[in-house]
């Protein structure tokens, strides 16, 4: 295989650089990060861009340096072919978020990602941020787990289903209505209550406001401990109150 020979070349010129739809979004965090060590050690690693001047890695590095008023060192890339080499380039330096991977999707006209991030910011704004965005995406995920979301998303195979993601969420803003040790729209416990109602066809409203009632709500190591307890309270619920029901 041949290897192409790269000149690294230089420019204050910072509207050389154009970037492209499917560039992540600016992630305050990493600029910050970056203007700390670029500050301290220099710039170690050029950007890259197509044969078009259009950033395909390094938007970040890229951003803070035209803050800092500093030279842009970068590489052009004669193998960038198609708008999905961004990502593959881009896994090579700074991982990509599950998020990143939506966002990019999004861009790219995935119909599936863009009702489900549209869903996703509203639950967010409806919760004040206490539903983050990704746990929304998993919850709005078709099917009993979210495994393999971040795959899903990087290779555009997600599947929403805003309907079944809705109903749970319902169930959540109820449960969050109760004092608990921990917040229904962790991370943790949307996992669980997604596993809790797939498993059963029909869930009982009356016998999550007992179990809430009568228990703080916990969250253990992992989704997998947390629906064990909430499958124990909410089924110890459901039973008495079908148990009361039949005394009257």
């Amino acid at each position: 295989m041949n290897i192409e020979k790269f000149n690294i070349y230089e420019t204050k010129n910072y509207n050389l650089f154009k970037l492209l739809d499917s560039n992540r979004e600016p992630n305050q965090r990493i600029l910050k990060k970056l203007e700390a060590s670029i500050k301290e050690i220099g710039i170690q690693i050029p950007i890259i861009v197509n044969t078009e001047n259009e950033i395909v890695d390094g938007q970040h590095r890229f951003w803070t340096l035209e803050k800092l008023g500093y030279v842009v060192p970068y590489i052009i890339s004669k193998a960038w072919k198609r708008d999905s080499n961004t990502v593959d380039i881009n896994n090579t330096s700074t991982t990509w978020t599950s998020l990143d991977y939506a966002n990019y999707q999004m861009k790219k006209g995935h119909l599936d990602i863009k009702s489900a991030l549209k869903k996703a910011n509203v639950l967010n704004t409806v919760t004040k941020s206490k539903l983050k965005p990704i746990n929304s995406l998993e919850l709005l995920m078709s099917g009993r787990t979210s495994t393999g979301l971040k795959t899903k998303l990087k290779y555009g195979k997600y599947k929403a289903d805003l309907k079944t993601g809705n109903n749970i969420f319902e169930i959540l803003k109820i449960m969050n209505e109760y004092p608990s040790k921990t917040s229904p729209y962790s991370q943790k416990f949307v996992r669980a209550m997604k596993m809790l109602y797939y498993d059963n066809k029909k869930i009982n409203l009356l016998a999550i406001r007992k179990m809430c009632k009568e228990n703080y709500m916990s969250a253990y190591n992992n989704e997998n401990d947390t629906f064990e307890y909430l499958n124990d309270i909410y089924n110890k619920a459901n039973k008495t109150l079908k148990r009361e029901k039949t005394l009257f």
